[in-house]
């Protein structure tokens, strides 16, 4: 154990292994949950010989989600697993202290993100650059529960990617890079908000009508999101924001999210602005006023944080970790 591969692999001290490979094993454990679901999944939701499937209309709908689904599912349980045996943390040191000032903290993300792609929407549309073809996307027995299943999808979405790129790979991110050469805990903090963001990006850079530019203001949308975390020390805030964003992006006003069109949407719009400024068929984050959005964003974050702590500063349990005793 004194060799030099292992202590690459192994942290002595802390008798674990190092972060790059706790992230690199959690992501392996992913992608094997994820291909495990799947396999179930067509097993038992299979086209029968007459081109109907052997399940109800209800369970069919939900096809549509159920890659990204059993995605997120599988995050969830790899994060809770690697987090426990890997990692020795408590599941709750990724941003799961849960009490009231976590309820108010995904509150007052969820009201940033509400305001801030209002404001997107409402600055497109005074420009003339969006109309409204028409309200509800389709009739409404029809349209309701696909807008509640798009709404569950939107929630689920955002927590999963929360936990798993703010939470989980933030925390090891800063933990790692912490005491190694140069990199004090502020410069391990923003390490981990730039490197993080950055694979969040690139993740998002094979999504429909993707594009360098569109890449960058995901990019931007990642720093956010980690500021929100380190800052609180909790995926709350990053949560109540990234759900909102999206939710009211989508399924409330109808533009793209990512890259993609929403099935249900409670405005129709004819797009028609200009790229630089509306992100195009990418969405707002392609464009100049999502990321104006997310600019004031990270300022009012960072206003949130000097109400509530007094000062704007990095939460401390990212590189100090409370093992858990084995």
């Amino acid at each position: 154990m004194n060799g030099l591969v292992p202590k690459v692999l192994w942290n002595l001290d802390e008798r674990r292994l190092r972060a790059p490979w706790r992230i690199a094993a959690t992501t392996l454990l992913i992608g094997a949950l994820t291909l495990t679901g799947w396999f179930v999944l067509v097993a038992f939701v299979a086209p029968t010989g007459e081109g109907e499937t052997v399940v109800d209309g209800s369970v069919a709908l939900l096809s549509e989600f159920a890659p990204l689904a059993l995605l997120g599912a599988a995050t969830v349980a790899a994060v809770s697993f690697s987090g426990t045996f890997l990692d020795r943390r408590y599941f709750a040191d990724f941003g799961l202290h849960v009490d009231r000032d976590w309820w108010t903290d995904l509150g007052v993300g969820f009201g940033l993100g509400t305001a801030l792609m209002t404001l997107v929407f409402l600055a497109e549309y005074s420009a003339g650059w969006v109309s409204v073809e028409t309200v509800f996307s389709a009739p409404l027995p029809t349209l309701l529960p696909q807008l509640l299943l798009s709404v569950a999808f939107v929630v689920f979405v955002g927590f999963h990617e929360e936990l798993l790129f703010r939470g989980y790979v933030v925390t090891n991110l800063a933990e790692g890079l912490f005491g190694h050469a140069d990199f004090d805990a502020d410069r391990a903090v923003g390490g981990a908000i730039v490197a993080s963001a950055a694979v969040f990006a690139l993740l998002h850079a094979v999504n429909p009508n993707a594009t360098v530019v569109s890449t960058l203001g995901v990019a931007f949308a990642g720093v956010l999101l980690a500021f929100a975390y380190v800052l609180t020390g909790e995926i709350a805030l990053p949560v109540g924001f990234h759900v909102s964003w999206n939710l009211f992006q989508g399924p409330v006003f109808g533009l793209p999210v990512s890259g993609v069109d929403p099935s249900a949407s409670l405005l129709v719009l004819n797009r028609h602005g200009p790229e630089l400024y509306t992100g195009g068929a990418f969405g707002p984050e392609a464009g100049l006023l999502g990321v104006s959005a997310l600019s004031v964003g990270c300022l009012l974050v960072a206003a949130w944080a000097k109400k509530r702590y007094g000062r704007v500063v990095l939460y401390y349990g990212l590189t100090e970790p409370d093992l858990r005793q084995r």
